[in-house]
């Protein structure tokens, strides 16, 4: 059963990451740096805005449902998740609405603010339907998970070749087009659970599952910001041909390190909250761990080698000036994939107060180290991709220090790659 889930969680996160690279790919072609630019400006907002009305919804349905233990409690729950996830959805979509007049993207043109405003149609959308995955994810459905999350970078990399061959890409067909195909799994997970609609939730689950559901959010929110400081940065305060450059490098870097972070991730946390034994799960945890490391650390040497072809290769000459900043963002964002797995795997354990704290340390190290660098030299994607990695390790090693002090596990023991290829091999062979 395992390894059914293992390899069909990491083909998903495959092809996932290949079809965002190879829609990147076009668009980077289509539009070139300055127009990838602003497209990147435009959406940037809107995620953010969801994630911050979620509200740990998610987390909270996988870890209930995960731990629930009779039918008809695992029904109270998905019910109380979908009607909550509908009522944050409308509450997110018109504060939202004014949160955005403060945004640094009413600096743009007309254009930009516009599309900008009606790309907020993605809070609901995103709210819905994050959180009905959360409940799969719980069940254990990772056949029906996979096949959700397939559906909107296959559809959008399909729509775009729609409005190539039709000759009419542009930044309103794309925001459009991105509307439609975030909807596909919404639709879909709607319609599997739309028996959820017609029952009225009950007020303790409903509770107790906005409750849990806080717990996680602090550190939710505070990754979505800080995960997105780079952008947020480089949009206030860069041209879009800068923010084009860096958009194609770390669409690039942040894909192919995800894969493995996201596969991980996905199996680790409802796998070991489902063992009784809290040194079990903490065994299981660490041996999850040196197979990911292992996997990590080859991609990272890879890409950045690599990163001279693959990015001209991809991209085209146009954004030869984001090599130097792959290779950079290879790095950064896979002691950032480190951070990630460990944050996540370890709530498994009831342990929900590292994830903030990690966030808080990456996010206030952007910060600071931006304003250095902002007073003593012009702020451009090399430096951002620069100051990624610097507040990247500084988190990192926050992480390991938290992680190995608290649990008493060994470093050297936790980056064993020796058990991490036994480990690894197990998974896909049994």
């Amino acid at each position: 059963m395992q390894k059914n889930i293992f390899l069909g969680t990491a083909g998903t996160s495959i092809f996932i990451a290949l079809s965002g690279i190879a829609s990147g790919s076009i668009l980077a072609r289509l539009l070139g740096p300055e127009e990838r630019g602003e497209l990147t400006a435009i959406i940037l907002w809107a995620p953010l805005i969801a994630a911050l009305f979620l509200a740990g919804i998610h987390e909270s349905a996988n870890y209930y449902t995960a731990r629930s233990n009779t039918i008809k409690k695992s029904k109270q729950i998905t019910i109380s998740v979908l009607w909550l996830s509908i009522i944050l959805s409308f509450i997110g979509l018109i504060f939202g609405s004014v949160i955005f007049l403060f945004s640094p993207v009413n600096k743009f043109n007309e254009t930009t603010v516009t599309l900008s405003l009606i790309y907020l149609i993605y809070v609901p959308i995103y709210i819905i339907s994050t959180s009905l995955l959360g409940v799969d994810q719980g069940k254990q459905y990772f056949k029906a998970y996979n096949l959700t999350r397939i559906l909107q970078p296959f559809s959008y990399l399909i729509g775009i070749g729609v409005l190539y061959i039709n000759n009419i890409i542009n930044l309103t067909n794309l925001v459009i087009l991105l509307l439609i195909t975030s909807s596909f799994p919404l639709f879909i997970r709607v319609y599997s659970y739309r028996w959820a609609l017609f029952i009225k939730p009950t007020l303790y689950y409903s509770s107790a599952i906005f409750y849990q559901g806080l717990k996680y959010h602090s550190a939710f929110i505070v990754f979505m910001v800080s995960s997105q400081l780079d952008r947020i940065i480089l949009v206030s305060i860069a041209n879009f041909n800068d923010v084009g450059i860096y958009t194609v490098a770390y669409s690039l870097m942040y894909a192919a390190t995800n894969l493995i972070g996201s596969t991980f991730q996905t199996i680790i946390f409802p796998l070991a909250t489902r063992i009784k034994h809290q040194n079990e799960r903490l065994l299981y945890i660490s041996g999850m761990f040196q197979a990911a490391f292992f996997v990590l650390f080859v991609a990272v040497v890879i890409l950045i080698f690599m990163a001279s072809i693959i990015v001209p290769f991809i991209f085209g000459d146009d954004f030869s000036g984001a090599i130097i900043i792959s290779q950079i963002l290879a790095a950064g964002y896979g002691f950032l994939t480190i951070k990630n797995i460990i944050v996540r795997s370890i709530r498994a354990l009831g342990n929900t107060k590292l994830g903030l704290q990690a966030e808080l340390v990456y996010g206030v190290s952007i910060v600071i180290i931006t304003l250095i660098f902002y007073f003593l030299i012009n702020i451009t994607a090399y430096i951002i991709a620069i100051i990624v990695l610097c507040s990247s390790i500084l988190c990192v090693i926050f992480v390991l220090f938290y992680f190995c002090k608290y649990y008493k596990v060994s470093i050297k023991n936790l980056f064993n790659i020796k058990s991490g290829v036994k480990v690894l091999t197990s998974l896909i062979i049994y």
